[in-house]
């Protein structure tokens, strides 16, 4: 197992996946760099871990060549598992590997001297509002090797504004239900809901003879997000054993 740290990776997420592999399951791992990544030999692993981070900074780190070294060490059987942030860089045009897609949303264009917006004035897109932290339902596949251990459902810690439109060539393992069944605790604005509603939250694509597995959120949150770790413990132990 290798892990990418320092930038463009958040540290937080990076520490939980730490204390996850480390402490949890007494998984030694790799942490490895942007620069050493570009050298090192990766047929020394049979998984990549890439926690959340900035999508923009992941792509102009990684630059062209990162980008494509990541992509033939999966095609040649590596499984490459991609967090959030992660997960969303992997949707940006010139990285393009899944058939997911970032939703976005739908705003009036209100000038300074407006008091409401105006319904006639054009709109732009906009990325969704963020969740602020809501734990809410993930219904999970278990017939899939990604929800062994786990029933037809689980919750999640959500603190983001991404959600993904589904892959149209990948394995949808896990995701959110319906708006009404949605949420079971903490805050989520009213647009919120009906925007991660039966959206992806883990899914698989094949990438040549390997994979890559995408979660829309963290599963380590904080290293105590219990419910998602047997996902994530899943992806990176199991996974390799499913790659062609």
């Amino acid at each position: 197992i290798a892990m990418i740290t320092e930038d463009p990776t958040d540290e937080r997420s990076y520490g939980a996946a730490w204390f996850t592999l480390e402490q949890r399951l007494g998984l030694p791992f790799t942490a490895i760099r942007i620069e050493q990544l570009l050298q090192a030999d990766l047929t020394r692993y049979d998984v990549i871990v890439m926690p959340d981070g900035n999508a923009a900074a992941y792509q102009s780190t990684l630059g062209e060549r990162g980008i494509a070294r990541l992509k033939r060490w999966a095609d040649d059987g590596g499984t490459l598992v991609l967090i959030k942030g992660a997960a969303a860089f992997a949707t940006r045009k010139g990285v393009e590997w899944t058939t997911a897609a970032l939703k976005r949303t739908e705003r009036p264009v209100q000038l300074f001297f407006d008091e409401k917006p105006d319904e006639k004035a054009p709109t732009r897109e906009v990325d969704l509002p963020r969740v602020p932290g809501a734990i809410l339902r993930v219904k999970v596949d278990p017939q899939h090797w990604l929800g062994f251990g786990l029933g037809g459902e689980t919750s999640g810690k959500i603190t983001s504004n991404y959600a993904f439109e589904p892959s149209r060539a990948g394995r949808i393992v896990s995701a959110y239900p319906a708006t009404d069944t949605l949420k079971l605790a903490g805050f989520m604005w009213p647009e919120s809901a009906p925007a991660l509603a039966r959206t992806p939250y883990a899914w698989v694509e094949r990438s040549g003879s390997g994979q890559m597995i995408f979660f829309a959120d963290d599963p380590n949150f904080r290293a105590a997000q219990l419910s998602t770790l047997q996902l994530f413990f899943n992806a990176v132990v199991v996974g390799p054993s499913f790659v062609r």
